[in-house]
C-alpha cells in the first residue's frame, strides 16, 4: 500500500494543521503529479469500493436535483469562483467520470478534472465515511419482513472527534434507533451536514416542528421514493434510501408516546394532537445522528405492475377521462349513426 494512502487511513487521528484550506489532507496535497493522485484514488477504491460508489451516488443525486443549492452541501471548492457556484461546469465534469471498475483497471483514462473532484469527494477533512456491512449486523428497531430488507447496508463511520463529541453529549442517557425516510437528493447533505429540521414540509407540521422518525420501516418508505442517481453505479440505477438514526433519549427534546411521561407526547405547534405510537419527533438536531443507510435498488426495466403502483394517481385520472369519453360517445348521435350503418350492412 502506498504511503499516500496510509495517510488517508489515518484521517481520524490528524490534527487540524494537517489539512489545507480546501479541507484536503496536506500530505495528500503533496501528490503533485497525475500518477501519484491516481494511485491514491485507486488505493481508496480498493479499500472501500462500495463506500465510494454510494458516496458518489449521493453526490450525483444532489447535483442533479432542482434544489442543488440546498442539497449539494458541501460544494466542491474548485468549482466556486468569486462566491459563485459553477454548477454547469461541475455537471459536465461528472458526465465524464468512468465507472469505478474502469478506474481500477485503467486509471489513466480519468481527466485532470475528474481526478481533482474524486480526491476532494473521497478525502474531505473530518467527514464521515460509508462502509458496506451485512444487514444482520444492525440491531433494527423492529423486525423487518424479508421483502422489506435492504439490498445493501452501509454503516456511517465518524471521525474520532465527532464520535467523542457525540458520546460526551449522550452522557449517561440511553439511545435508540429509528427510521427516517427522505428523497434521495437529500442524503448527501444529511450525511455531510446532519439531519436538519425542515419546517416547510407539510407532513412535519402535522405533529409540530422537528425531525420525524419511526420504529416502522414501512412508514418511512412512504417518504423515500425511488430516484436516479449515478448511471454508472454498481449498486443499481434507481435507488431508495432509508436512514437508520441513533437518537439520544432526551425527555424534553425527543417527543413520543410515553406511558410514564404523558406530556411527552405533545409537541409545540402540533395540529393533530398527541404524537401516535411508533412515531418520534426530535426537536433538537443535536439529539440525532445518522447511523446506517438501508439502500434499495430497482432495475430500470421494472414491471408494468410496479409502474402502475408508482403512478396510481395518473392512472386513475386517465381511466376517469376514458370513462367520461365512453359515456359521451355511446350516448351521443355518432354511436347511433354507427349502429344504423352496421345494421344495414349486416341485414341488407
Amino acid at each position: 500500500m502506498s504511503n499516500n494512502y496510509k495517510h488517508i487511513l489515518n484521517i481520524n487521528n490528524m490534527s487540524s494543521d494537517t489539512w489545507n484550506e480546501e479541507g484536503i489532507d496536506n500530505k495528500m496535497s503533496s501528490c503533485t503529479t497525475k500518477e501519484s493522485k491516481l494511485n491514491a484514488i485507486v488505493n481508496i477504491l480498493r479499500d472501500n469500493f462500495y463506500g465510494c460508489d454510494i458516496l458518489l451516488c449521493l453526490f450525483m443525486a444532489a447535483l442533479q436535483s432542482y434544489r442543488v443549492d440546498r442539497c449539494l452541501r458541501p460544494f466542491p471548492t474548485m468549482y466556486i469562483k468569486e462566491s459563485n457556484k459553477d454548477i454547469d461546469n461541475l455537471r459536465r465534469t461528472c458526465e465524464t467520470i468512468p465507472t469505478l471498475d474502469n478506474i481500477l483497471k485503467s486509471p489513466q483514462m480519468c481527466s485532470n478534472e475528474v481526478i481533482e473532484l474524486l480526491l476532494w469527494l473521497f478525502c474531505q477533512k473530518e467527514q464521515p465515511q460509508l462502509k458496506k456491512i451485512s444487514y444482520n449486523e444492525v440491531n433494527v428497531p423492529s423486525e423487518i419482513r424479508k421483502s422489506f430488507q435492504p439490498h445493501y447496508t452501509f454503516e456511517v463511520i465518524y471521525p474520532e472527534r465527532a464520535e467523542t463529541t457525540w458520546h460526551k453529549r449522550k452522557g449517561s442517557r440511553s439511545s435508540f434507533l429509528g427510521y427516517h425516510g427522505s428523497q434521495l437528493d437529500n442524503f448527501y447533505s444529511i450525511l455531510k451536514v446532519g439531519l436538519q429540521q425542515h419546517f416547510g414540509i407539510a407532513k412535519e407540521l402535522l405533529y409540530g416542528k422537528g425531525i420525524y422518525l419511526t420504529s416502522e420501516i414501512t412508514v418511512s418508505m412512504t417518504y423515500a421514493p425511488f430516484s436516479l442517481s449515478w448511471v454508472h453505479s454498481t449498486l443499481g440505477g434507481r435507488k431508495s434510501i432509508i436512514a437508520v438514526c441513533e437518537v439520544i433519549d432526551d425527555i424534553d427534546k425527543v417527543k413520543c408516546k410515553d406511558a410514564k411521561f404523558k406530556e411527552r407526547a405533545v409537541n409545540q405547534g402540533s395540529i393533530s394532537g398527541s404524537i401516535p405510537d411508533k412515531y418520534f419527533v426530535v426537536t433538537d438536531s443535536d439529539m440525532v445522528r445518522l447511523k446506517y443507510l438501508f439502500v434499495y435498488k430497482k432495475d430500470s426495466a421494472f414491471t408494468m405492475k410496479s409502474w402502475i403502483y408508482n403512478n396510481l394517481t395518473l392512472v386513475l385520472i386517465v381511466l376517469y377521462v376514458i370513462i367520461l369519453f365512453c359515456i359521451g360517445f355511446f350516448q351521443g348521435p355518432t354511436w347511433a349513426r354507427i349502429q344504423n350503418r352496421l345494421y344495414r350492412m349486416i341485414y341488407s
